[in-house]
């Protein structure tokens, strides 16, 4: 992997003559944590998606592992990429098993591999292989089957995950604690992640870089530190909000 785990270069993105995000120039470097922040309609999820080929830029280009995102094959591109969404995703008619392992399936692991990665994910993030992997995703806390989403998102050992408001159909209480303990996964396992939350306590939490957007474009850039202490207008309006 290349220093700059992804790269946006003069990246726009249209619709009917409508540029909604762009032009976007920014890295996000190898194991680092970037928080996407800002309103609704800011343009988060829509520079979101440009990674992975959910939608292709009008303009410019998102550059994956230092290889541009048009040139890589989009079904293997999507399966080198993590993806997290609010409202989890499980497949209801499989167990929990059954959603961990969908990815390595598609990659033809061996059965037994399949197993034992299952188990570690399970256990990775708190829930117990014997108790939970063949609970039905209705069985399971709002909590628990945010668990399994990020264990499913973990399966084939992405390099980059891509986190959409994540965390944000559970409690408070909850939600805090899952905060905590996936900051502490992906450091410990060295993930590179692209964080979108309209939430200025979550996105403290969790960054080691914020972007605040704003109409399609970049309006700040730092560490949490530097957000805490800037003086920008639409950073003063957020952490007032905070």
């Amino acid at each position: 992997m290349t220093d700059h785990a992804l790269r946006f270069e003069h990246t726009c993105y249209e619709i009917n003559g409508r540029r909604l995000v762009g032009p976007l120039d920014f890295t996000v470097s190898a194991g680092e944590t970037l928080v996407l922040l800002g309103e609704s309609g800011s343009g988060k999820t829509t520079t979101l998606r440009l990674i992975n080929r959910l939608l292709e830029p009008t303009d410019g280009e998102v550059y994956v592992e230092g290889k541009g995102s048009s040139t890589w094959d989009p079904v293997h591109l999507r399966r080198r990429i993590g993806y997290m969404i609010q409202e989890i995703g499980l497949l209801p008619h499989l167990t929990v098993a059954g959603n961990v392992e969908l990815v390595p399936i598609l990659e033809k692991w061996p059965s037994q591999k399949r197993s034992d990665r299952v188990d570690g994910l399970l256990d990775l993030v708190g829930l117990s292989p014997q108790e939970f992997r063949d609970r039905r995703p209705h069985e399971l806390s709002g909590g628990q089957r945010q668990r399994v989403g990020v264990a499913r998102a973990l399966a084939a050992d992405p390099p980059i995950l891509l986190c959409d408001e994540a965390f944000g159909s559970v409690d408070p209480r909850t939600r805090a604690e899952l905060q905590r303990e996936f900051k502490s996964l992906v450091i410990k396992l060295e993930k590179t992640v692209v964080f979108v939350t309209h939430d200025v306590r979550e996105a403290l939490t969790m960054a080691d870089r914020i972007l605040l957007m704003e109409q399609g474009k970049v309006s700040f850039e730092g560490t949490a530190d530097e957000f805490r202490s800037s003086d920008a207008p639409g950073v003063c309006e957020l952490r007032e909000l905070a």
